[in-house]
């Protein structure tokens, strides 16, 4: 019974001693997380800079302009000019056998004809009864744009907007041989174009300025208003500071008879038709004391 417990024994011992131990496995290398090659990257789009542009009186914006309906006797009149068809309103005078002088209305910049208020244009015809009323689409504007609109205009283009004047004189004398006499309303540019053309031609002998600016989009019109020599109306608010002073320069150069107001408020070009109705004297009121 010793022997055999003995022998368990030594079976039992030397078992575990010959089995070999379990190699301890090394860590396994941790395979590296499948990684995206990032996607190429498109170049951001090349933005163009914005030019450098000189500090100038705001732009005139354009807007929807819807004509009023008027009761008068007019007809649709186009002619060229420099290759521009300009196209216009005539509103016949009440003595249309014999009318003697004539009266253009010139927009400003970014508007049409319509931006005249037609109330203002029937008191023309109320009380200037020998006098024709043509009021134009200045090139680039409204149904001028057979070469183009005035967005595309350089000041060279803009400073030929004269000749419009220039060339409806010609084709009113053409069409009505008795008419010896022009007064010429422009507002903004259309001032400057009024006051371009009025040295030109001694047909031309009152000028209405609206909101001027001696040097708007680099049209610069010093020479002409010293030159301008016959009577010139020159009106614009108080708060449109660039208009303003450029009256007040306008009326220092020029060799004409001059008129000036200042209206209190803020408005610009046509649009103080409207904004100076409450005034003593309203700008329509203010312009056909002038031309009579």
């Amino acid at each position: 019974m010793r022997s055999l417990s003995l022998f368990l024994l030594f079976v039992l011992v030397f078992g575990c001693l010959g089995a070999p131990a379990e190699e301890p496995q090394p860590p396994s290398e941790a395979q590296p997380a499948e990684t995206t090659e990032p996607a190429e990257t498109t170049e951001p789009a090349e933005t163009t800079e914005p030019a450098e542009t000189e500090p100038e009186p705001p732009a005139e914006a354009e807007e929807p302009q819807i004509p009023e309906e008027s009761s008068l006797e007019s007809e649709e009149i186009m002619y060229t000019s420099l290759g521009w068809e300009i196209h216009g309103t005539l509103y016949e005078a009440q003595n249309m056998d014999n009318p003697t002088y004539t009266i253009f209305l010139l927009p400003m910049l970014g508007h049409e004809r319509s931006s005249y208020p037609q109330s203002f244009i029937e008191s023309l015809h109320d009380e200037f009864p020998d006098a024709i009323v043509v009021a134009l689409d200045l090139r680039g504007h409204g149904e001028s744009t057979n070469l183009g609109t005035w967005k595309d205009m350089d000041s060279m283009q803009l400073k030929s907007m004269q000749n419009d004047v220039i060339d409806g004189i010609n084709y009113i004398e053409d069409k009505h041989p008795t008419v010896k006499e022009y007064y010429v309303i422009g507002a903004s540019i259309g001032s400057s174009a009024a006051i371009l053309a009025g040295p030109r031609n001694l047909d031309i002998s009152k000028v209405v300025m609206i909101s001027p600016g001696m040097n708007y989009k680099k049209v610069d019109i010093e020479s002409a208003a010293d030159d301008y020599i016959k009577e010139l109306l020159l009106v614009a608010s108080f708060g449109d500071i660039y208009s303003a002073s450029s009256v007040n320069q306008i009326e220092e150069i020029t060799s004409a008879k001059t008129t000036k107001k200042i209206y209190s408020g803020s408005g610009h070009g046509t649009e103080l038709f409207e904004e100076t109705e409450d005034e003593d004297e309203p700008l329509d009121v203010l312009i056909m004391e002038f031309l009579k």
